[in-house]
């Protein structure tokens, strides 16, 4: 005989609470952080998104060209006349903030012979100040300052190299940086004997990339470099040139909104010809997302449970 079917009395509630559920982790589940590529392959990205910031002296300014980049797009020159050997930094204008969350800066750049053979030739940098009225500026690697006690920085990136002798060797290049914690300057850098090198080539592209990591303590961040070769068309090469992780940390860097910016010189003095899709890439924490999923399919379970004794019991 034929029963009337009547709802499980679980199954009227269910529908409210796993609404409740989805809106509750919707609410805690942050939102993801968003990768920004800078291909300057759209007239004007050089100077609408970044600030330059030239030595003394220097008004060569890097500029934005059309063509010559990867797949012979848009990109950043770097000057290629004579030059000045003076340090020439470009700030991002869009902050981001990091706190205690991965994220990874890096870039590609064409190389030509260089002949400044020792000395900082390209760097990545993250900065910020702690004093609103001393707005931050990058800082060069070296023995300057004083520097504002708000001044918080980390850059890291190619060096020129030595030989034995004393003597510049061309088309080497090392990793090279400095931090600079509550206005103190200190640069580090693998041994300049033993450290890793690589030879470039005329002409070649190379991949640069800087990952941070938060210490285990969140304290500061732990830093791995590594150069790699690249084609043309922006493919990296599996096996990089040369890796390092520095063990340099700056914990203040944790806190509040990171300036990005590259610093260099110009060309031929570095021997960094132009430089293409920057890509700054916070990389999320783990998302309580999955919490939300486990928590409806446990209730959509239980609802197929009741729904099937209903059933047996008619």
């Amino acid at each position: 005989m034929d029963h009337p079917s009547f709802p499980s009395a679980f199954q009227c509630p269910l529908a409210v609470v796993a609404c409740g559920v989805v809106a509750a982790f919707a609410a805690l589940t942050p939102a993801p952080a968003q990768a920004q590529l800078y291909d300057f392959n759209t007239p004007g990205q050089l100077v609408d998104d970044f600030t330059r910031v030239p030595d003394s002296g220097n008004t060569l300014y890097w500029t934005q060209q059309a063509t010559g980049g990867l797949n012979n797009s848009g990109w950043i020159v770097t000057n290629t006349g004579s030059g000045s050997n003076a340090r020439y930094s470009e700030i991002l204008d869009q902050g981001f903030a990091a706190g205690a969350t991965p994220f990874t800066l890096s870039l590609h750049f064409k190389w030509q012979p260089n002949t400044l053979f020792v000395g900082d030739l390209l760097e990545i940098g993250i900065g910020r100040s702690t004093d609103p009225q001393a707005p931050f500026t990058p800082v060069s690697p070296g023995s300057g300052g004083p520097y504002p006690a708000a001044w918080q920085e980390l850059q890291l990136g190619l060096g020129g190299v030595r030989d034995s002798a004393n003597v510049g060797i061309p088309n080497t290049v090392r990793f090279y940086g400095s931090v600079l914690v509550d206005g103190v300057l200190t640069n580090f850098n693998p041994p300049s004997s033993g450290g890793p090198t690589a030879t470039l080539v005329d002409g070649g592209w190379y991949f640069l990339k800087l990952d941070f990591a938060p210490t285990a303590a969140e304290d500061g961040y732990i830093v791995s470099l590594s150069l790699s070769q690249s084609s043309n068309t922006g493919v990296v090469s599996d096996d990089p040139l040369m890796t390092w992780t520095t063990t340099q940390i700056n914990p203040k860097l944790l806190e509040g909104d990171l300036q990005f910016y590259l610093t260099g010189r110009n060309a031929p003095w570095s021997g960094i010809v132009g430089i293409d899709n920057i890509h700054v890439s916070p990389i999320p924490e783990p998302s309580v997302a999955w919490l939300a999923g486990g928590a409806l399919l446990a209730l959509f379970a239980l609802q197929r449970r009741q729904t099937t004794n209903t059933g047996v019991n008619s």
